[in-house]
Order: structure tokens, then sequence, then C-alpha cells
């Protein structure tokens, strides 16, 4: 089903009004007006909603979030892929036997650790052999979408459709395995996910940690990184949208084109554009409706750069 229908199916079911759902997604501390819920309704929006106003949508008219949330992630795919993706009724069974057909293999020992977090004991672990199943306890629903679109990004690649894309993966053309890049933690990058970085932190002493993601250690270029759930909107027009997760990596310079991540006057942390005019600097947004701000360039401390958004749940 396609994210508006699945949207309105919500909606209809609730018996809420507009302003109602509005006024639970607020309660629930994410911002969203009445009028782009309306937007979202009728598929007036260039893009789904971000997840977490997707999470909070499906929670206050009693949905499955990680229905709406996939359904978001099935309508930023590309058009050819859209079918074959919409059949997926259950992702975990889907990615089970996709898992096992395409023989993917996470490191042990980051999984034991996973697991442990979760409350198994020193004695079960030991005596655990890591299977399909263990993998998938402690993969996270956004891993789970990052490891479904390192396939639909290779099938693309190939400039094939995605169902011939899975027949030949599956077993007709087994040499192709050998051309894919798998999900593999051990050759992933473990980044902490920072939930808020002090006034003036420098950049190695980022703490404040929330969690951690994996990325492809390759878009750090060698940089330490950390990832940042986006607030607010000012950074749209490159779709950044609010609850997005962004990848960034630390640095204390960047290029007027890059989007940087800034402290102003060691308080405010801030997505912009940043450009030196004289002894002031032009914090640019990329929302249209937003102007550019100019600040005293003492006042502005470059955190990183971003270098990869990610739309999917963490």
């Amino acid at each position: 089903m396609r994210y508006s229908d699945l949207l309105n199916q919500y909606i209809e079911e609730s018996g809420l009004t507009l302003g109602e759902i509005a006024k639970g997604i607020n309660d629930l501390g994410v911002k969203a007006e009445r009028s782009y819920i309306s937007m979202l309704k009728n598929n007036k929006t260039k893009n789904p909603a971000s997840e977490e106003v997707n999470r909070a949508l499906a929670t206050v008219t009693g949905g499955d979030p990680d229905r709406l949330v996939f359904a978001a992630f099935i309508d930023k795919a590309p058009e050819s892929m859209k079918k074959i993706l919409e059949s997926i009724n259950d992702l975990d069974t889907f990615l089970d036997e996709f898992m096992k057909k395409t023989k993917i293999n996470l490191d042990e020992n980051l999984v034991k650790a996973q697991l442990k977090a979760m409350g198994m004991s020193d004695e079960e672990l030991a005596a655990l052999k890591i299977d399909t199943d263990d993998i998938l306890k402690v993969m996270s629903f956004e891993e789970k979408l990052e490891f479904l679109k390192v396939f639909i990004d290779d099938a693309i690649k190939q400039k094939k459709a995605f169902n011939e894309y899975l027949t030949e993966l599956q077993g007709v053309n087994p040499s192709l395995q050998g051309n894919v890049v798998p999900f593999d933690s051990g050759s992933m990058l473990k980044i902490p996910l920072v939930g808020k970085i002090a006034a003036g932190t420098p950049i190695d002493r980022i703490e404040n940690i929330e969690g951690y993601t994996l990325v492809d250690p390759y878009i750090l270029r060698g940089n330490d990184g950390f990832a940042l759930e986006v607030k607010g909107d000012s950074m749209s027009g490159d779709r950044i949208f609010n609850g997005d997760l962004v990848i960034v990596s630390k640095q204390d310079e960047v290029s007027p084109n890059d989007i940087a991540v800034v402290v102003v006057d060691n308080e405010s942390v801030t997505l912009k554009r940043v450009r030196r005019e004289g002894s002031q600097c032009l914090l640019i947004p990329s929302n249209p409706t937003m102007q550019p701000s100019l600040v005293p360039a003492e006042q502005v401390k470059i955190i990183g750069k971003v270098v990869e958004v990610k739309f999917w749940p963490k």
C-alpha cells in the first residue's frame, strides 16, 4: 500500500479530526501543523513525512509505526523498485529469507555485545552460535532498511529491475552474489549518535552519546564521525528534514558548498552552509522560506561537515 493510502487508512480508522491528530502529535513533543498533515493526507508534499513525524502519526491514530515508516521508505525508492517493495508485507520475514539466500554475515563479537546489552548473560553468550535469527534480533529497523538499500542500489547500478535482480541473486545466477557489497558490520564503522552537542565542545571531545549507528568508513575518508538527528527544516532545499539523521565528519573547516554543523555564539547548534564575509560569517539555509543570517566570525565554530543523510528510522 502506498504511503498516502496507508496514512489515509490510519486517519479514517482513528475517527479523529486532523486538528485532534495535530494536537496529539504535538503532545508527544513532535511538531506538525494541521495544514501539513492535510497535505500529507492528500499527497500534496514532495516527500513523505520524516520518521519522527510518521511514528507520531501512527501512534496517535492507532496504526503500526514501522509499517508507516516502511511505506515512506518505499515512496522514496526509485519507481522501478516500488512494485517489488510493496509486495513485502513483513519486513522481518523478508529479510530473514533474504539474508539466508545472500549469505550475509555480521561480526560475531559485535552481535554478542549487542545481545549482552539486551540482557543476555555471559553464560548464554558463551554457548551461543550466532545465526540469522540472532542477527535480526540486534538489527535496528534503520539497519534493516539500510541492508535492503545496499541491494537496491546495486540493482540500480547494474541497470536491472529489482525482481530480475532478486531472482538472479537467489540462485539462478550464483556468480552475481560475488558482485554484491553485503551489509557486513565487520567492515562497517560504528559511530556515536549524539543527542545534543554541548556549547563550545571541541570537535575531538563530543559526548552526550544516545546510541550508535553503522556507516561505510569510506564516506568519512579517514576522519572521525558522529550522527546527529536533525531538528527543524532549515535545510529542506537539500532534502534534509526534521527527524532525519545526518552523518558528520568531524572537522573544523569546510568549503562554502558544504553543509556544516556549526555552534553559534557558544549556544545553538545548527546545520547551514557557511560563507566568510570579512569579519562576518553568512549562515545560509536552503529552505526557500528562510533568510541567511550574518554572524560575527568569532561567534561561529564549525564542528563538522555533513557527508550523508539517512532518511530511515534509528
